[in-house]
């Protein structure tokens, strides 16, 4: 058995491995909030699993290569053989870690789909308990789902559930990246002041909505979005009087049935539609 003796080069070729290390996290660091800045933010959401692992496979080799350069440009013949080692041994741990996440986000991604799509079946045949719990599950795996929230959301409306809506709404917000997205959230907060019967919010609310609107074309020909749960929920069909003429007209408007007369009414504040033909 040899044994090995630590000599001033072999210290500084691996203070030089290590500085190489210590470089290319740094790297990754600033490419992660590369990717985190908020100008980035939908691409990153919006790139597909396969994308994201041939952009690590990218970034990998890239950081690799430097560091089997930084071996040879920096160590001696004489312990190029034990470094060399050394980094491909760290490589293949990095490697075998990020193998071993992408089957996990895989598995995990799977796991919500499928659990949404059932979500979403309790909440139409009106198992509201079961549909809850599965939306609660998904919460907890994938906090910044948007589908997943807005359809909790809509839940806690029809079951008057208000301090999980408020627990959710932050949430929610920060989730949202599409315009339109941003235009279920007008919906889901203005729905839930009209069914608490809270007039003056609720018109200051769909003024925001309208203004957002107006600044953002494009969002409401983009929304797509089913009313009907809402509409034949206990909770809707016990709404009366202005808060059922505001809201008819909020959700016609946001579903684009209202004809030209009615929607320049309704968008001048109109909201209750006393003054339609």
């Amino acid at each position: 058995m040899t044994n090995l003796t630590i000599t001033p080069d072999l210290f500084l070729s691996s203070y030089r491995i290590l500085f190489w290390i210590i470089l290319g996290a740094l790297g990754a660091l600033f490419l992660q909030r590369l990717f985190s800045n908020q100008m980035l933010r939908k691409l990153k959401l919006k790139a597909s699993l396969v994308k994201a692992y041939w952009r690590f496979v990218i970034i990998f080799v890239l950081f690799a290569t430097l560091l089997y350069l930084g071996v040879f440009l920096f160590s001696s013949e004489k312990y190029l053989s034990i470094c060399l080692a050394f980094v491909g041994q760290v490589l293949a741990l990095i490697f075998a870690i990020f193998v071993g996440w992408y089957a996990f986000i895989q598995v995990t991604e799977g796991r919500i789909e499928k659990s949404g799509e059932q979500a979403h079946v309790y909440f139409k045949e009106g198992s509201y308990k079961r549909a809850r719990e599965l939306y609660e599950k998904i919460f907890l795996i994938a906090p910044k789902n948007f589908s997943n929230l807005t359809e909790l959301q809509e839940l806690n409306l029809i079951t008057g559930n208000n301090s999980g809506f408020v627990d959710k709404e932050k949430k929610l917000e920060e989730a949202a990246i599409e315009d339109d997205e941003f235009l279920v959230i007008f919906y889901l907060q203005i729905m839930n002041l009209l069914l608490k019967q809270d007039l003056g919010n609720a018109e200051s609310k769909i003024d925001e909505c309208l203004a957002f609107s107006t600044q953002n074309p494009r969002a409401l020909s983009q929304l797509a979005w089913s009313f009907t749960e809402l509409k034949t929920s206990e909770a809707y069909k016990k709404l009366k009087g202005d808060p059922k003429k505001i809201a008819d007209n909020f959700i016609n408007y946001l579903s684009n049935t209202l004809n030209e007369e009615q929607r320049k009414k309704f968008e001048e504040g109109d909201y209750r539609g006393e003054n339609w033909k």
